[in-house]
């Protein structure tokens, strides 16, 4: 099997060796949940499954903040569960191979390949995969050195000898204590670099309009690009949410690009493009 990456999607090239299952296959088809979406398409006359990867966020495990390490933990332990309570779907067809994850804003979870494949050389060495997901979690955790319940969690990782078992157990026992969550700070601020100057906007109430109008909390009127109300910055229990108001040039979260009126929740470090000007976010 041959992976290939797009920019929408991830192509997995089926080998001649390789022996798919059809109801694995199916399974994915309509379970859907914490998995990339999948098709069966023909690609250059071979058999290949694709993933479709659009408007979700390429990031790497070793570069997320501890709320998203926790979000990723937990995320893929409700996969590993969906698995073990499948007849047709294995642990094993988790692809853990690389260090991309897809992150789904609209969900706040994230995403992994499953490609129900069955090799009879390669499924009985389940270890090797147990080592594999075990390396994965623990890259993940690296530089976490101020969280108990991350810390509590990798020791018992660390010394388990049944790690499919110990992540669907204790992974959803993980919180994020001791840490002020994004959702609690009150004001963040959007950071700006490039050819308009060097400024910060501080965001420090719960709807908070950017635009070119006077009434605007956020004015911007040295780009006229920008439309008069561009988008939405709001505070709510869960989170920090941005929408575009149906400008003319679009606002974009991480190069996804909003639809109208449709708020997308942001995180710190996030990307934010209102038309031509990128925003570094900083919550906390």
């Amino acid at each position: 099997m041959k992976k290939k990456y797009f920019k929408n999607h991830v192509l997995y090239e089926i080998s001649e060796g390789d022996r798919v299952s059809n109801l694995g296959i199916k399974s994915v088809l309509r379970q859907k949940e914490y998995m990339l979406p999948i098709r069966e398409i023909t690609y250059n006359g071979k058999y290949s499954i694709i993933c479709a990867t659009d408007n979700l966020v390429k990031e790497a495990p070793t570069s997320i903040n501890i709320s998203k390490t926790a979000i990723l933990i937990k995320s893929l332990s409700e996969l590993l569960r969906v698995c073990s309570e499948s007849a047709f779907l294995d642990n094993t067809y988790i692809d853990l191979s690389d260090d991309t994850i897809f992150f789904d804003r609209q969900e706040n979870v994230y995403r992994f390949p499953l490609i129900p494949i069955d090799n009879a050389g390669e499924l009985p060495d389940r270890k090797k995969w147990g080592d594999r997901l075990k390396a994965f979690l623990l890259a993940g955790m690296a530089e976490n050195n101020q969280n108990r319940s991350l810390l509590q969690f990798k020791e018992g990782l660390e010394e388990t000898d049944d790690i499919v078992a110990y992540v669907i157990e204790k992974a959803p026992l993980i919180t994020i204590d001791g840490l002020k969550s994004e959702a609690d700070e009150n004001s963040i601020e959007l950071v700006y670099d490039g050819t308009y100057g060097a400024f910060t906007l501080f965001i420090c109430k719960d709807e908070f309009v950017i635009g070119q109008a006077d009434d605007c909390d956020g004015v911007l009127r040295m780009n006229p690009t920008i439309s008069r109300h561009h988008c939405k910055i709001r505070h709510t229990m869960d989170g920090w949410y941005v929408a575009d108001l149906g400008s003319s040039n679009g606002t974009a979260v991480d190069d996804i690009r909003l639809n109208s009126n449709q708020f997308m929740q942001i995180h710190n470090g996030d990307r934010m493009r209102i038309s031509d000007m990128e925003f570094m976010i900083q919550i906390g």
